[in-house]
């Protein structure tokens, strides 16, 4: 996975727009920010990690397209989902991983949609697997119970 480095003096004079604007147009699987002394001045580093593009600097042509999940689902069920993303991106920032490594867009999005109530029911969602369910179901399964509207499914 490609790397990119951003870096900017302290105390910050610029903004960053620079940063924003690649970071709009790339697909990020992590940022991390250092603050790093040096002798008579200090540097804030940001390092990103992106899916590879290609040498043009666009992303691959065959990297899916993305959906947009808030036209896609109702608004209570684009609530549901927003908030199984914090949860997700909390799990991931713990465990220093990507969060499509705990479950995809895709997958929290079908645990809305298909009114997922057990962790049986979030087996039947596609590329979830046994592993999965073991090490997070339990902690979804609890954000989703709290919303009536989801209580009634499988």
């Amino acid at each position: 996975m490609p790397f990119k480095v951003f870096q900017y003096p302290l105390p910050l004079v610029g903004d960053t727009a620079d940063l924003n604007q690649w970071l709009a147009t790339h697909r990020v699987l992590s940022l991390k920010q250092y603050c790093v002394s040096l002798e008579n001045t200090a540097v804030l580093v940001f390092v990103v990690e992106t899916l590879e593009a290609n040498a043009t600097g666009q992303q691959n042509p065959q990297a899916r397209s993305r959906i947009d999940y808030k036209e896609v689902l109702s608004p209570e069920d684009f609530d549901i989902y927003s908030e199984l993303r914090v949860l997700r991106k909390a799990i991931a920032n713990e465990e220093g991983i990507p969060v499509y490594s705990v479950f995809s867009n895709a997958q929290l999005a079908s645990m809305v949609l298909d009114r997922v109530g057990t962790l049986a029911a979030m087996g039947g969602i596609e590329q979830v697997g046994q592993a999965r369910i073991d090490k997070y179901g339990a902690a979804f399964l609890e954000v989703l119970s709290k919303y009536p509207q989801m209580r009634s499914g499988a």
